[in-house]
């Protein structure tokens, strides 16, 4: 018989913001950071399918790589992202940051959303 604890029993903070964000029902931007590159995506209402996503890997080819992990990297993959949405026509979504501080990359991917017409 298996016991359970109050390890097993506890949320993380992804997953917490995860169930909020279905209870919502809104489209959600889906923002991850790597050691090397930056991602974002926008998840579907129920969290399903991925409607449209950005990455530094093939949207920043061309760029030095110096480029691709730093504020500047950061700010076109919010605009990028933003104006994808938008295109489709996402405007109000809710922000998963997966975890990270709204900090730093996260901080500049979400307001520069916020200035290509995302609301949150």
């Amino acid at each position: 018989m298996k016991h359970l604890t109050t390890k097993s029993l506890v949320l993380t903070k992804p997953k917490r913001t995860r169930t909020k964000s279905k209870k919502i029902s809104l489209f959600r931007l889906v923002t991850y950071k790597s050691n090397v590159h930056l991602y974002a995506h926008v998840v579907s209402e129920e969290g399903n399918h991925i409607v449209t996503g950005i990455s530094t890997i093939a949207a920043f080819k061309y760029i030095d790589i110096r480029l691709r992990k730093n504020r500047f990297g950061a700010s076109l993959v919010g605009k990028l992202i933003a104006t994808r949405a938008v295109s489709i026509g996402v405007n109000r979504i809710t922000f998963d940051r997966s975890g990270f501080q709204y900090h730093g990359l996260i901080q500049n991917i979400a307001e520069s959303a916020r200035c290509y017409g995302l609301q949150f």
